[in-house]
């Protein structure tokens, strides 16, 4: 569940005027923006998930890439164990979605669950965004094919949190730093 005490974060809440899950490419609309301190790049969540990232703002709103989306890759993790994998929307069912990149030596099983990472500093560590539904090995390949269903029904949003982090920023400086060696 989501800890609004963690030290690195800031939260407010907005209200969600405009969504779509049923398009390939979906986006929300949150009703604050510039003036309220919103600035791409933050993370969206509820209590029960993550929702997105913002991708620009005006004045008064902001539009999200919904974790819907084709381009959405989130950082995600198998709860108490530190393997990390990615969420990645194929379109069709807003039910549910795809994970890739946990190795297939990970103990895995129906109904275990997937949490936020908090390696990109977007999103809090940790918070719950759904269960394992399936999961296959592929022959040759060393990592899991695997769906979970979501814990939030992204179609029914109307609260959500924008998260702003206290310490991207120092991160990626400290990051690109390295890059150039």
């Amino acid at each position: 569940s989501l800890s609004f005490n963690d030290p690195l974060f800031k939260y407010q809440s907005a209200i969600v005027i405009n969504n779509s899950v049923h398009k390939s490419n979906n986006y929300l609309t949150l009703n604050k923006g510039v003036r309220n301190g919103i600035k791409e790049g933050m993370g969206v969540i509820t209590t029960n998930g993550v929702v997105g990232i913002i991708h620009s703002v005006s004045d008064r709103f902001s539009l999200v890439i919904s974790v819907l989306h084709q381009k959405s890759s989130i950082s995600v993790r198998l709860k108490d164990e530190m393997f990390l994998g990615r969420m990645l929307w194929s379109g069709f069912n807003y039910r549910e979605t795809n994970i890739d990149d946990i190795p297939n030596h990970a103990n895995l099983n129906i109904g275990d669950t997937i949490t936020s990472s908090g390696n990109s500093a977007i999103f809090p560590d940790g918070i719950a965004i759904g269960k394992v539904s399936s999961f296959q090995r592929i022959p040759g390949d060393n990592f899991y094919k695997m769906r979970i269903q979501f814990f939030e029904d992204l179609n029914q949003l109307h609260y959500v949190y924008v998260a702003e982090s206290l310490i991207k920023q120092e991160k990626e400086l400290l990051e690109l730093n390295a890059k150039d060696d």
